[in-house]
């Protein structure tokens, strides 16, 4: 009975922690606001950067939509790379509004 127990446990295990180390390889390729992440980055470098708040205010308050690097870059790369082709237009579209829109709070930091 306890070999059975044990067998058991031992699978369902194996089987939880396998499928916590499957890679995710899925980007969100759409946000509807500035992530908290991005934020909070923000916040600890006006601390360090006080001077810079009028900056940063303006811009979170406009329609420009905030990313980590660590969002930002997967999501860059994964535009630059996509086949173009004229049976996809939507995608061209969303391209040209990508652009526009999100940013790298990164590059604004460095400025």
């Amino acid at each position: 009975m306890r070999i059975l127990i044990f067998f058991i446990s031992f699978f369902v295990f194996k089987i939880c922690y396998c499928q916590k180390i499957t890679p995710n390889n899925n980007i969100q390729l759409i946000y509807p606001k500035t992530t908290i992440e991005a934020k909070k980055e923000i916040k600890n470098h006006l601390l360090l950067n006080p001077q810079k708040k009028e900056y940063f205010k303006s811009i979170i308050d406009s329609n420009y939509i905030l990313l980590t690097e660590k969002q930002f870059l997967p999501i860059k790369k994964y535009i630059e790379n996509y086949n173009e082709n004229e049976n996809y237009k939507e995608f061209l579209i969303f391209k040209k509004k990508w652009f526009l829109k999100y940013y790298n709070i990164e590059k604004l930091i460095n400025e």
